[in-house]
């Protein structure tokens, strides 16, 4: 018989449906994925985006799923006292294998924590946190006695990256217990999509001003203060003498107006503000692009370095981003950078630029290293856990 598996997630994400198809795609997994909010189905307002607006790909399709009813209707998606009370019921009627929490920062999940436990069903963590964020003492010494006790309810843990993993150790979680299950997205929804829109990228980039030859670096990310985008307007600014070097930018937020004011201030006519664009528009941008920049003061992952790779673009991103010791090898698959840092940046954007048989062959290498973090790899690890659980 399958493994009968809840997952237990805040709401419908782009980048989670296509593992949710998959795993229910598989034979031996039959899955049931439980929400605790619509949030991201029909149009909302984004106060990251500053806008409104609903995902144009399919985010329910393929996958059995439950919307679980709140406590206090109408509450944010990102308010922590999002639960949801029904989950004793299903998981009293339902004999699970195991049940799959992806974090902990919500009532919700502390919910499936419990219950789980009073029913006798294995837990398994998904979270994305590391050690690296600079956090309040008080916020630190909190967590060094509640993570042991936390952790301590997982039988398994599926870490998204090298770093995630190492927070788990850091917390006395046994290594036999920690499996490999890499944030990913659907790596072939955009490798495809890029080749497809080749001729469209050519006339973007014309229509923009960019010659034949020019190095187009790409940010693609809310913006506000967190993604750090006007560090790359800096260092785009500074490289003004270097008029084969355009920067796109890829977002909206409550910094665009800082933004379009910078890069006009800046002088150069080389900065160009798109705008929001959805799911099904961008890969015409990584393919209109040579090199994506993340330039995050923090970062549990930025899965925009995943899409940007799996396009055969090389990246370059800051030290605070998580997925940085997993994702990029200097000089194959992009660079990293101290974060803040614009001089160095700019330096990495001069490395990058102008040389197109380098930056081919690095592509190269980051559409390949993109494989290694799959949704396949993640499916995998899920199994494992399973054995895992079940085997003790």
């Amino acid at each position: 018989m399958p493994n009968k598996i809840a997952i237990i997630t805040s709401h419908p994400i782009q980048y989670q449906a296509p593992l949710f198809r998959a795993l229910a795609a598989e034979p031996d997994i039959d899955v049931t994925v439980f929400f605790g909010s619509n949030h991201g189905v029909s149009a909302k307002v984004d106060p990251g985006f500053g806008r409104t607006f609903a995902w144009d790909v399919p985010l329910l399709e393929g996958y059995r799923y439950v919307f679980l009813k709140n406590s206090r209707p109408g509450i944010s998606v990102n308010d922590w006292r999002l639960d949801g009370k029904e989950l004793k019921t299903y998981f009293e009627q339902e004999r699970y294998d195991a049940i799959v929490v992806f974090g902990w920062n919500k009532v919700l999940f502390w919910q499936a924590i419990w219950w789980g436990r009073r029913y006798e069903l294995p837990l398994i963590l998904r979270g994305e946190s590391n050690l690296e964020h600079a956090q309040a003492w008080g916020v630190r010494a909190a967590k060094s006695v509640l993570f042991p006790l936390l952790f301590k309810q997982f039988k398994a843990f599926l870490a998204i990256g090298s770093l995630n993993a190492g927070l788990y150790r850091h917390f006395g979680v046994s290594e036999k217990k920690v499996f490999l299950a890499p944030y990913c997205v659907d790596n072939e929804f955009f490798a495809a999509r890029a080749v497809a829109s080749v001729e469209k990228a050519r006339l973007l980039r014309q229509d923009l001003g960019i010659q034949e030859g020019d190095t187009v670096f790409l940010f693609m990310a809310k913006l506000i203060d967190r993604k750090r985008p006007l560090d790359l307007i800096h260092a785009n600014a500074s490289l003004n003498h270097r008029r084969d070097i355009h920067t796109i930018i890829v977002g909206d937020g409550p910094l665009f107006g800082e933004c379009e004011l910078l890069g006009k201030q800046s002088g150069s006519a080389n900065i160009h503000l798109v705008g929001f664009k959805n799911q099904t528009e961008l890969p015409l941008y990584y393919a209109a692009a040579d090199v994506l920049v993340l330039p995050s003061e923090y970062e549990t992952w930025g899965l925009v370095v995943n899409e940007a790779m799996a396009c055969g673009l090389p990246c370059i991103v800051s030290d605070s981003c998580g997925c940085a010791p997993d994702m990029i090898v200097a000089g194959e698959t992009g660079y990293t950078y101290p974060c803040g840092d614009v001089g160095s940046l700019a330096n990495a954007m001069i490395l990058l630029s102008g040389n197109r048989a380098r930056m081919h062959a690095m592509g190269e290498a980051a559409r390949s290293q993109s494989r290694n973090f799959g949704i396949d790899k993640t499916v995998t690890a899920l199994k494992d856990a399973l054995r895992c659980v079940h085997e003790g």
